[in-house]
């Protein structure tokens, strides 16, 4: 038994953790309609949200999605991933839609403290994905509803204790197989100082001050925010 537990990898031993707490962890592939649900869904967001497409915006976009990209580039799937940006200080969390699409709002990204840190941001909502946990949401939903009628806010509620703790022991084995210290605490401060749902109303804000502390932090780990020097 000592023998094959050596032979497990990292991500097999969160998954063995995780059965015997009773935490699903089969990852499922996700349809062709759910991709397109998740396009649908994710500019339906941007629009509403009122999200634009100014210089600094755009900086902070491509430094989230360069980040992402790097953790999602340790999985094993050839999944896609594409990060959003709400610049709204108030959201102070992230959440995972259908196809691959990650929302980040500003007041999640301005508690992070390190990259590292936004790393295991983005590492938790891809292990929702990987999971399964968003194609088993939509089924459900798609038994009550048709699924050209979802919208984002049908998403909501959030996932059950057991749901996250899967995302929090596969999402820190992931960022650590990306070269992240699996260590980030954002994640768990951030949905503490929420206190609410993920998807939640929102105010518009300038991100100039984010961006200035991102560029801050570039300097200061030596790593550049694409734009940003």
């Amino acid at each position: 038994m000592a023998m094959l537990i050596r032979t497990l990898t990292r991500r097999n031993i969160c998954n063995l953790a995780l059965l015997l707490v009773g935490a699903p962890v089969v990852t499922c592939a996700q349809s062709s309609a759910e991709f397109a649900l998740g396009r649908r869904l994710a500019h339906e967001y941007e629009k509403k949200a009122g999200i634009g497409n100014s210089r600094q915006l755009g900086e902070i976009s491509r430094y989230i999605s360069r980040v992402g990209g790097r953790v999602a580039s340790a999985l094993p799937s050839p999944q896609r991933y594409r990060f959003i940006f709400d610049p709204n200080p108030s959201f102070k969390s992230a959440f995972a839609l259908p196809g691959g699409y990650i929302v980040v709002g500003g007041g999640m990204l301005a508690l992070t403290e390190t990259e590292d840190e936004l790393a295991n941001v983005l590492a938790h909502e891809i292990e929702h994905v990987e999971l399964g946990q968003v194609s088993r949401r939509v089924t459900e939903l798609t038994k009550h509803k048709d699924i050209k009628s979802l919208h984002v806010e049908d998403l909501d509620p959030g996932y059950t204790k057991q749901e996250e703790l899967a995302c929090d022991l596969n999402g820190q084995s992931l960022a650590a197989k990306a070269g992240y210290s699996p260590a980030g605490e954002a994640m768990r401060r951030a949905y503490s100082a929420n206190g609410s749902s993920p998807i939640s109303a929102r105010r518009r804000s300038s991100a100039s001050g984010l961006l200035d502390r991102l560029r801050h932090r570039c300097a200061r780990d030596h790593r550049c925010i694409a734009g940003a020097r």
